[in-house]
């Protein structure tokens, strides 16, 4: 890229340029250009006239004409005539306006082709000292300074003729004018366009805008397609750098430019916040929500308008070790699909790894290697929403269905309340020779009424025979899962226990911990201490009891008994804070009834003392939960618990 055209662009991204535009940026859109005017000014004057000024410039020819007509009126007739054309072409125009960091544009030109580009309420446009008052800054101000089409009838309304040219820097009608372009030419790097040069006034201001301000003049650019080395050289000795390019290349290159940096200046604070969300509108249909720190502003959140598509384009180089771990789906790690909590496979790369990185939304640019830590490849994902039904259970519920592939296998993935049911395809040939399916509990869950729904589902899904329709597809089982079966059963019960103690109680959990056998024992506590019921569990195998027997104790069983008869025992221990499904519940005491226990062992440790292993032949134990140790009556054991009346 052209040193002077780098310049420019970082000029424009800071906000720091003006731009001043000739009749050549209009030409495409039909109006007519300065050899136009002169030949229909020329025409209109006859050939006698034509003879006597056909070597002159515009000023010229229009200084001859008015005094040819003796007035002014045939003049302005004409041009009326001239720029009431059919407009073609505004492509120039309309990329100028898709620039939002340029706000200060002057323009030598007479139509309102510009102004007209932007919505009335994004402008303001001056054609006289009077208009200078209704400047804003927040708003793209637009200074005609030679007047418009729309002050032709006004006295002195454009500036046309020698004469016009002459007076235009004494005469008090465009002094606020001249005295912002001075300034603005001080303040701002002014870019030119639209200029060839063929006409001397753009050069006139130049040197008159450098005699009054001096060296404090910032840099100009004009760009124009092939000037040639005479013209480039008058330029040079007024100190402006020449880019030899269209008005159109030119605008489009800028704008590609921001599209790149945008992003990074609004975080630096180079380009204000107002002309950043107006740039990513314009330029990509997209606004952003943005947060100012002390080290700049953050970029938070992306969203594209109503209506409008959303296209994410990521660029990346990573060294070939990665390519190919990613090109034959040697993934290491997992990434969760938006919508739901199904996790993919994926590849993670961290951004030191990388070699470069953009991310791009709809075109421009927010983020680059330096604003991520990492990178997840994943396969192509289809999310979406749809209906498992199980037709011979009239069973049909919503789901999420993700789908991917990986190394010729189809994965469907479908989220439940309660799990995730995986189904693996396995392909060859363009037939489908495999199929197996595997069930992920969730950690947690949100509805036990759901979750009683879809776990009697899992006990039907597990029978032969049955039918499991998803989208479209069916999946026989072909044999019962009796293992699957009973463990689904057991999770019902815990299921239920949660019921019974939101139904019986006066609790309500709001989140619910997914079942395993400490959870269901927790369950089956608060239950029963809350309802003042016992229950039973089956016993442990192997489970033992194990105690010791001083005989010289006589309260204690005499050792023969225990080699000859079977006993109840009552084991009773501080329970404590129990937690379930996030709350915590204190339970003083539990008791545990072993209710046909024998001595499976018995160790003599020394003259009194022996030690004594109890094994129960029943196959379930009784259990109560209550506020205090229980107190035998005879062969009664009452259990006093507060909570229960």
């Amino acid at each position: 890229m052209n040193k002077d055209l780098e310049r420019l662009i970082k000029y424009i991204r800071k906000e720091d340029v003006a731009v001043f535009i000739g009749s050549g940026f209009s030409f495409k859109a039909g109006a007519p250009h300065v050899c136009d005017i002169i030949e229909a000014i020329l025409k209109e004057g006859g050939e006698s006239f034509t003879s006597e000024n056909k070597n002159k410039n515009l000023r010229e020819v229009s200084e001859s004409f008015v005094e040819y007509c003796d007035s002014r009126n045939d003049l302005v007739t004409l041009l009326g005539k001239l720029f009431d054309f059919e407009v073609k072409d505004t492509s120039d125009q309309e990329l100028l306006r898709k620039i939002p960091h340029i706000k200060t544009i002057f323009t030598t030109n007479y139509d309102t082709l510009i102004e007209n580009a932007y919505p009335q309420v994004e402008r303001v446009v001056i054609t006289s000292n009077e208009g200078s008052s209704y400047t804003d800054e927040k708003k793209v101000n637009i200074y005609k300074v030679h007047g418009d089409i729309t002050t032709l009838n006004s006295p002195d309304g454009i500036i046309i003729t020698e004469s016009d040219y002459q007076n235009y820097f004494t005469s008090g009608r465009y002094e606020l004018i001249w005295e912002t372009l001075k300034l603005a030419f001080s303040k701002k790097h002014m870019l030119f366009i639209g200029y060839s040069l063929e006409d001397d006034n753009i050069i006139d201001i130049i040197k008159t805008v450098r005699n009054c301000i001096g060296a404090s003049m910032k840099g100009m650019f004009l760009v124009a397609p092939g000037l040639s080395d005479n013209k480039a050289g008058q330029l040079r000795a007024n100190h402006v750098a020449y880019i030899d390019a269209y008005a159109d290349e030119i605008l489009s290159t800028v704008i590609a430019s921001i599209k790149d940096n945008v992003a990074d200046d609004v975080r630096h604070n180079d380009v204000c916040k107002d002309t950043f969300d107006k740039f990513v509108e314009l330029n990509a249909d997209v606004f952003s929500t943005i947060r100012k720190t002390e080290e700049g502003n953050v970029i938070e959140k992306v969203e594209v308008k109503n209506g409008q598509k959303r296209e994410d384009t990521i660029q990346f180089t990573v060294p070939v070790d990665m390519k190919e771990c990613i090109e034959q789906y040697h993934f290491n790690d997992k990434i969760t699909v938006i919508g739901s909590s199904i996790q993919v496979p994926a590849y993670k790369i961290s951004a030191d790894r990388m070699i470069n990185f953009s991310h791009y939304v709809n075109g421009i640019k927010f983020n680059s290697k330096e604003d991520i830590s990492c990178l997840y490849v994943a396969p192509v994902i289809n999310k979406h929403e749809t209906k498992l039904k199980m037709p011979a259970t009239k069973f049909a519920e919503p789901v999420i269905v993700v789908k991917y592939a990986q190394n010729n296998v189809a994965h469907i993935d479908i989220e439940t309340p309660i799990c995730y049911i995986k189904f693996e395809i396995h392909l060859g040939e363009n037939k489908i020779y495999d199929v197996s399916s595997r069930i992920e509990s969730k950690d947690t869950y949100t509805s036990n009424s759901d979750a009683l729904k879809w776990i009697d589902a899992l006990i039907a899904m597990s029978k032969k025979d049955q039918v499991v329709k998803i989208d479209g597809i069916d999946f026989k089982v072909n044999h019962t899962n009796k293992k699957a079966i009973a463990e689904y059963k057991k999770i019902k019960d815990y299921y239920s226990t949660i019921r019974d103690i939101e139904n019986e109680t006066d609790i309500t959990f709001t989140t619910y911990n997914q079942y395993s056998e400490s959870n269901y024992l927790n369950a089956l506590y608060v239950y029963h201490y809350l309802t003042g019921k016992g229950f039973t569990r089956d016993v442990p195998k192997n489970a033992r009891l194990t105690f010791v027997i001083d005989t010289r104790n006589e309260n204690n069983m005499p050792i023969e008994k225990f080699k000859t008869d079977t006993f109840v025992m009552i084991k009773c221990d501080p329970l404590g804070s129990v937690e379930l499904n996030g709350k915590q519940f204190t339970i003083p005491y539990r008791t545990t009834a072993y209710m046909d226990c024998y001595a499976d062992k018995i160790t003599a440790l020394n003259e009194f003392e022996y030690e004594i292993v109890m094994q129960d032949a029943k196959t379930s134990y009784l259990t109560w939960c209550s506020d205090t140790m229980p107190k035998q009556e005879g062969n009664t054991l009452n259990f006093g618990n507060k909570r229960v009346k």
